[in-house]
């Protein structure tokens, strides 16, 4: 029968047709049952436990081996490349310059999704190119795939 079951909810099943169902049950570590409530309470034993959803929406767990939560939060407060199509190291720079008007003196300017492979030069701004932009502010490029950046030398300095 089922070890846990969960009732009186709002199932997201994610199958093929995106069903919503009531209530789900489990067994080990396995769903053997996704269905209205009543259907469900007919695997109920003396020993399962019964959880009463209450109306709220359980959701299937979601297993990602490679996150950066952090590093998403982060870049929506900085210049968005991809977004804004930038395909120039000139066009990066005045991006950047337009975000540190509107930054207090000493926060970062970020930008996120750069992909030297995109920009007309074929490659990343240098430090120079980011230290002409603002002195003022601790500059910091990330590449789309998060794992290479350049910084400008106050952001250097800072690290």
């Amino acid at each position: 029968m089922a070890d846990t079951v969960f009732l009186n909810g709002h199932v997201v099943t994610v199958d093929a047709q995106d069903r919503i169902a009531e209530a789900v049950a489990i067994k080990g570590n396995r769903i053997v049952a996704v269905g209205t409530t009543e259907q469900i309470k007919k695997l109920i034993e003396p020993e399962t436990n019964i959880i009463d959803l209450e109306g709220k929406s359980l959701l299937p767990g979601f297993i990602d081996a490679h996150l950066h939560i952090t590093i998403y939060g982060t870049n929506k407060l900085g210049v968005d490349c991809k977004a804004r199509g930038i395909r120039s190291i000139e066009e990066l720079l005045a991006a950047l310059r337009e975000r540190a008007e509107t930054t207090p003196e000493g926060e970062w300017v970020r930008a996120c999704g750069f992909d030297e492979n995109l920009m007309i030069e074929q490659r990343y701004p240098t430090r120079a190119e980011l230290d002409a932009v603002s002195g003022k502010h601790p500059i910091f490029v990330m590449r789309t795939c998060a794992h290479h950046s350049v910084a400008n030398s106050r952001a250097l300095e800072r690290a």
